[in-house]
């Protein structure tokens, strides 16, 4: 996983960087922007559990369930031509 996935991954799961810190028991959401942006992979075990996160496992302290998409009242239909 590189930093740029890694950072993919965390807006997936829609946490901030000061969420994740959290979850992942890091010292605050700058080790998670160093992560995201250094020149190296980020460290194995941090990849692993960003997969288990990724495959939908959650910690109690998990800052909140995924929601649903709201539905929206725009068409999606292509306009008439």
């Amino acid at each position: 996983m590189t930093p740029g996935e890694f950072r993919d991954a965390r807006a997936t799961l829609g946490l901030t960087q000061t969420q994740l810190a959290k979850v992942m028991g890091l010292s605050s959401y700058k080790t998670v922007s160093y992560i995201e942006t250094e020149d190296r992979p980020p460290h194995p075990a941090v990849v692993r559990l960003m997969q288990a996160y990724l495959s939908e496992w959650r910690p109690p302290d998990w800052p909140h369930e995924p929601t649903t998409k709201p539905q929206s009242n725009i068409s999606t239909k292509e306009p008439h031509k």
